[in-house]
């Protein structure tokens, strides 16, 4: 989802009693505060290197549902984008 979609992605996750984590270069602004934010992964170089990293976290945190805001689809974003797919 696009970082402005984030926020609005959560809700019917949270509303259905889903655990909910958030995977992005940067946390969108406004995430209730049930919301797992996971570690910034800053660039999408970073988002390469700590993807599965971070899904381990969730995983280990119980998280049910994790909304990725993916890093632009050009260069290495294009694999994390294949990744995340």
């Amino acid at each position: 989802v696009l970082a402005a979609d984030a926020v609005e992605a959560v809700a019917p996750l949270l509303a259905a009693g889903d655990r909910v984590a958030v995977l992005a270069e940067r946390p969108p602004a406004g995430l209730p505060g049930e919301v797992v934010v996971l570690e910034p992964v800053g660039d999408a170089d970073g988002y390469a290197r700590h993807l599965y990293e971070r899904l381990r976290v969730a995983d280990a945190a119980g998280v049910d549902v994790v909304v990725a805001v993916p890093p632009a689809s050009d260069g290495i974003g294009a694999a994390v984008l294949d990744r995340l797919r």
